[in-house]
């Protein structure tokens, strides 16, 4: 069963395996909400389940949803927040500290006592887990290489001037007299099948819509994060998402009281533009003299090879977790007493309606 997608659901990421290890931004998507529901569950697939049954029962209703999707694999759904009812649903494996106005859920009870053969597993997902982390830092560090060529090179005087004046051009002289609701997101992630992103979906509705276009180290992220801070001094709501490979990265800003989005539109999540109202900012042509990518072949070449090599080996590290993770459901599954969470689960849709 999946989602009945609609125009009343968004979709988007708060957890991330990267060069920094687990990256959690579950926190500022929670303020707000009046109740929050963590289903304390062994089995990805049995909660996922349950998410895809309950988003469809508040579908039908017409609620406005909001999806937390799996990073690993983008099937797997880690919460959904209902913004109709400010009502928060979340897996326990995305809960790292206690929130006010909880009620948990044990689904473990409807599952026989773990064998050693599932402890195996799961400390096989944990060496697996430590063994990309390092690919990624390698990873991370040859960036910095690529990023280094170009920030050596750049006029830095003029990329400031860009971002004050997409800073004027963007918010003007708007201001709220209140505190501005940050949230904090991924809008893509580092999957086993890959890089994901859920950029076209987010930006689709957005009546202006800025395109940043550049190479690593051109203050692409500077220029974003100088933006919020900016909006946030105004009173003005911002949703920020993060890179998915590096959490000091910002990839893009969404200002929903403007109808405004300016994001990061290289690979790998490169878009152009399809309306008329979208606007391109160029940092490559802007910063660089002309042809400095030819001028610098072999090197710019050398070090993406080596970046995408080592990236491509923590990517088939997540690989082997989610078939690990697969064994560990083909456990779990096999011990289910399905008349139970039957029941489990009616109390759950009670408690959502």
């Amino acid at each position: 069963m999946g989602i009945t997608m609609t125009n009343n659901t968004s979709n988007y990421y708060v957890i991330s395996y990267s060069s920094q290890g687990k990256c959690n931004l579950l926190d500022s998507n929670v303020k707000g909400l009046k109740k929050q529901i963590v289903i304390e569950c062994c089995s990805r697939l049995v909660t996922t389940m349950i998410f895809k049954k309950i988003s469809n029962e508040l579908l039908s209703k017409n609620h406005n949803l909001e999806i937390i999707h799996n990073p690993l694999d983008n099937n797997m759904i880690d919460g959904i927040i209902d913004t109709s009812q400010n009502i928060g649903i979340f897996s326990k494996s995305i809960i790292e500290k206690d929130y006010p106005q909880t009620q948990r859920i044990d689904l473990n009870c409807c599952y026989t006592s773990e064998t050693g053969k599932i402890e195996e597993i799961k400390n096989d997902i944990k060496n697996c887990f430590d063994k990309s982390f390092e690919y990624f830092k390698d990873a991370k560090k040859i960036h910095d290489d690529w990023e280094h060529v170009y920030i050596q090179n750049i006029d830095f005087s003029r990329a400031d001037e860009i971002t004050e004046d997409k800073i004027k051009e963007i918010l003007g002289d708007t201001s709220f007299d209140k505190e501005a609701i940050v949230r904090e997101r991924f809008f893509g992630a580092i999957s086993a099948n890959g890089a994901t992103n859920y950029v076209e979906e987010i930006i689709n509705s957005k009546k202006t819509r800025y395109f940043i276009k550049g190479r690593p180290g051109t203050s692409k992220s500077t220029m974003l994060r100088k933006l919020a801070q900016k909006a946030k001094e105004s009173g003005i709501d911002v949703d920020i998402y993060y890179c998915a490979s590096d959490i000091n990265s910002l990839d893009m800003l969404v200002f929903p009281e403007l109808d405004i989005c300016i994001f990061d539109s290289t690979s790998p999540h490169e878009f152009f533009p399809t309306k008329d109202t979208d606007l391109v900012i160029d940092m490559y042509s802007e910063l660089l003299e002309d042809n400095f990518d030819e001028k610098n072949e072999a090197l710019l070449e050398e070090i993406k090879n080596k970046y995408s090599v080592s990236v491509a080996k923590g990517i088939s590290v997540l690989k082997e977790i989610v078939k690990l993770q697969d064994n560990l459901e083909t456990e779990y599954i096999s011990t289910i007493d399905f008349d139970l969470l039957a029941k489990i689960y009616d109390e759950i849709l009670e408690i959502t309606n």
